[in-house]
């Protein structure tokens, strides 16, 4: 099973310091064997965050909600709005194993 990813402060700072406009990709750890849930974060023309999630290997959608995370995912992009994401998903059912 991969580790967890780990919110360091250098980690931190990047994620904080990312382009406004540069997406983002979790992989959370499902149970057993299970390819990781993937999901992926973007900016529209509109300054809105977008999202969509896939089981890794599959292209049948998932809905964010299955996550089952508890913190508040931001709706317009501002400065740091990639860790904001990243920070919420990771309070979910699960372990968030990578971040891209």
């Amino acid at each position: 099973m991969t580790e967890p990813a780990v919110f360091n402060r250098e980690r931190i700072g990047e994620l904080c310091r990312m382009p406004i406009k540069e997406p983002l990709e979790l992989r959370l750890q499902r149970s057993g064997d299970k390819e990781p849930f993937v999901a992926v974060f973007w900016v529209n023309d509109n300054g809105i965050i977008g999202s969509s999630m896939t089981a890794a290997g599959s292209s049948t959608g998932q809905a964010l909600s299955n996550l089952q995370y508890t913190g508040p995912l931001p709706k317009k992009a501002v400065q740091g709005w990639q860790f904001e994401v990243a920070d919420a998903i990771a309070t979910g059912l699960y372990p968030l194993i990578e971040i891209r």
